[in-house]
C-alpha cells in the first residue's frame, strides 16, 4: 500500500528527465560554484593578508589580526559549506547527465563543455 503512494507522488520528470530538467540543474550548479569558488576566492586573500601582517610584538594589542582571524574561521566554514553544496549539485548533474533521456542531450560539444564544468568543480572542492 505505502509503495503506491511513492509511485503517485514521483512526477514525469523524476520518471524520464528531459531538457528542461538538464537546464534547471545546470543553472543551479553554476550559481553554487560561482559561490564557492567567490568564497574560495575571499579566504584565500585574508589568509595571504593574515601571512603578509606580521605579528606585533605584545599580542593583547593585535587587534587587527584578531579580526582577521575571525574572518578567516568564519569564511572557511562559508567555503566548506559551499563547496559541499558544489558536491551535492555535481552528483546530481552527473546523475542527471547519465539518465537515458537526458545522454542524447549533453553528446558532443555539451558534453564535453560539461565535463568541463565537472572537473573544475572537482578541482575547487579538492582545492
Amino acid at each position: 500500500m505505502i509503495w503506491i503512494g511513492l509511485v503517485f507522488a514521483l512526477s514525469p520528470a523524476d520518471l524520464a528527465p528531459g531538457a528542461q530538467e538538464l537546464a534547471a540543474t545546470e543553472a543551479r550548479f553554476r550559481e553554487v560554484f560561482e559561490a564557492a569558488e567567490a568564497t574560495g576566492t575571499a579566504v584565500t586573500q585574508l589568509q595571504s593578508r593574515w601571512v603578509a601582517t606580521p605579528p606585533p610584538k605584545d599580542v593583547c594589542d593585535d587587534h587587527d589580526r584578531l579580526a582577521l582571524g575571525w574572518r578567516i574561521e568564519r569564511f572557511g566554514a562559508a567555503w566548506r559549506e559551499s563547496t559541499q553544496a558544489l558536491q551535492v549539485q555535481s552528483a546530481r548533474l552527473r546523475a542527471l547527465q547519465a539518465a537515458p533521456t537526458v545522454a542524447p542531450l549533453v553528446a558532443g560539444e555539451a558534453g564535453a563543455a560539461l565535463g568541463v564544468q565537472l572537473g573544475a568543480a572537482d578541482a575547487l572542492v579538492a582545492r
